[in-house]
């Protein structure tokens, strides 16, 4: 009776886990679908602000102290690494074409 009472629950434990890890999908999970645009949102954010702070300064006329110039190439910084996400990570064109001609 005491080895039923031990082992029973800790495969009940084990199966509930990974059935709940790997079987299961929930409805809120979207498989990183998301991921793109709140990629673009974050970055396109980001830009604006950078340039909203450039705007301030310039407004400011900080044109000869060293803020001003240190953020000045940062928008084409950011600019350059979106682009290299996208080129990277994003799925080609022919990929998507396939994948809506199929389903």
């Amino acid at each position: 009776m005491p080895l039923f009472v031990v082992v029973n629950p800790s495969f009940f434990l084990l199966v509930v886990q990974y059935q709940l890890l790997y079987v299961y999908i929930n409805d809120y999970q979207s498989g990183g679908f998301m991921w793109y645009a709140v990629f673009n949102r974050s970055m396109l954010a980001l830009i604006c602000g950078i340039l909203t702070l450039l705007g301030y300064l310039g407004i400011r006329e900080t044109f000869f102290s060293g803020p001003f110039y240190l953020l000045a190439p940062l928008p084409f910084a950011i600019g350059y690494f979106w682009y290299k996400c996208e080129v990277r990570f994003c799925p080609s064109t022919s990929l998507n074409t396939a994948t809506r001609t199929t389903h």
